[in-house]
């Protein structure tokens, strides 16, 4: 049995590992409105926004990823998805240069991959974008595989530690840490970018690859631990004989992982967007300035990193996971209720605190009840595949939520629609949980039972039917 401060060492060495991606996965949240002196039009950035998810989604690299994971270990997926991030990163940040703007690539990308602002068409490029908006888009292509994969392969070492014992606070504790650096970003990007007086939106995302390779060395110590680790050898041997056919059993046949999955996309699938409009949108409802709508907003990753380990102590001691999903799902929709129909009519800045900070509790208590649960209906040797379904689909969800911000949007500065269409998607979350709930019930299968075994308690069977 390994001793308990080797694994909460695992938990610090995954958040600092995934710390520059976040990071540079909000770096432009803040910038909307500075990024439109280089001609990024709100199509340009809502299709910059779904380009993360494009290789994931329409290749399939992403559900590969979660097999390379499950038949080669976390160590080396780790390390593959930590240089993919620097890679596309880097490009990112060279898109946005003046030496970019100043190429011959950069008028060449100004006559080519002008396709039709169509439904059809689902590529990152459309006619209108601004070159740098289209060579970003490919760099944030690239960073996506290795986020999404990066992601996949932490969740895996998670759980590969902590299974039977505090695996909600452990998590819990590496959402916290990855909303306190998603609260820095917001926070410190627009700042980075003015700093002297000139606006340069090009520099936050330069301090912030500088943060993508200290994440790599940090893979690189995990590797070292995990060699170390007795099971880690054994897991990946017993990856490796795991017939198809178990695991199809385990995954593609699993209803409750795809009713988790489904809900998982609702949830993210406006979270997250939400962070891309939302301080313009603060900005237009309060008539305020882009460093004091981001300063709003930086609350809410804030706020849910302050509660989400403490809320993951309800279900691993306590239980009720299921419960949680669905309360989180009812007031996140609340929330953005209040973003699109009251704040409008009433733009205070306490109001503005107000719904943020309900915001950050409820992702906090669906967040404390999503993800221990994914661990004890799927197998630890096809684990890796079963989030990576997870993923999969919510990059799904992330690919279409901007392009449909877009469509119901157009060129108007009322976030208002936008905000409905989240609400929507909270709904769906809702639906998706109380169902779940009932499901649970009728078919005794106790996902609601404290995620912590005691001595001499029996695990929750993973082969249940499911």
């Amino acid at each position: 049995m390994e001793p308990a401060w080797k694994r909460w060492c695992v938990v610090i060495l995954m958040i600092v590992a995934m710390a520059g991606g976040y990071m540079l996965l909000y770096a432009l949240s803040p910038l909307q409105t500075a990024l439109e002196q280089k001609g990024w039009s709100l199509m340009a950035y809502s299709r910059y926004s779904s380009a993360e998810s494009f290789l994931n989604v329409f290749c399939g690299i992403l559900l590969f990823a979660g097999l390379l994971i499950d038949r080669l270990g976390v160590k080396f997926s780790g390390i593959l998805a930590a240089c993919c991030m620097i890679i596309g990163g880097a490009i990112n940040y060279y898109a946005l240069t003046d030496s970019f703007a100043q190429s011959a690539f950069y008028i060449w990308l100004d006559n080519n991959l002008n396709l039709p602002d169509s439904a059809w068409n689902i590529t990152p490029f459309c006619r209108g974008m601004a070159p740098s908006a289209k060579l970003a888009a490919v760099g944030f292509m690239i960073f996506g595989v290795g986020i999404e994969m990066s992601g996949v392969a932490a969740s895996r070492a998670s759980v590969g530690w902590f299974k039977g014992k505090e695996l909600a606070v452990a998590m819990g504790v590496q959402l916290a840490g990855s909303r306190l650096v998603v609260a820095l970003a917001l926070w410190a990007s627009p700042r980075i970018a003015a700093y002297g007086g000139n606006m340069n939106v090009d520099r936050p995302l330069g301090w912030m690859l500088l943060i993508l390779v200290i994440g790599l060395l940090c893979w690189l110590v995990y590797g070292l631990m995990d060699t170390s680790k007795p099971s880690a050898q054994k897991d990946r041997q017993t990856a490796f004989i795991t017939p198809l056919k178990g695991l199809l059993r385990n995954t593609v046949n699993n209803r409750i992982l795809w009713l988790l999955a489904a809900i998982c996309v609702a949830y993210y699938a406006s979270l997250i967007p939400f962070y891309r409009y939302a301080t313009a949108m603060l900005q237009e409802a309060l008539n305020t300035s882009a460093d004091s709508a981001a300063g709003v907003l930086a609350s809410l990753p804030m706020i849910s990193a302050l509660c989400t380990p403490l809320v993951c102590l309800i279900p691993d001691f306590r239980g009720g996971a299921v419960w949680l999903i669905a309360l989180g799902s009812l007031f996140m929709a609340l929330c953005y209720l209040i973003f699109a129909c009251i704040l409008p009519l009433a733009p205070y800045l306490w109001l503005a605190y107000a719904a943020i900070g309900m915001l950050a509790i409820a992702s906090a208590v669906i967040s404390a009840g999503l993800w221990p649960l994914l661990p004890r209906v799927v197998p630890m040797q096809s684990l890796g595949s079963a989030y990576a379904s997870f993923y999969w689909l919510q990059s799904l969800g992330l690919f279409l939520t901007p392009l449909a911000v877009a469509q119901v949007m157009g060129e108007s500065t009322d976030y208002a629609p936008a905000m409905m269409l989240f609400s929507m998607l909270d709904v769906a979350a809702l639906a998706g949980a109380v169902f779940l709930l009932l499901y649970n019930k009728s078919r005794k299968l106790g996902l609601n039972s404290p995620n912590r075994i005691k001595s001499g308690a029996t695990k929750t069977p993973f082969n249940k039917k499911c």
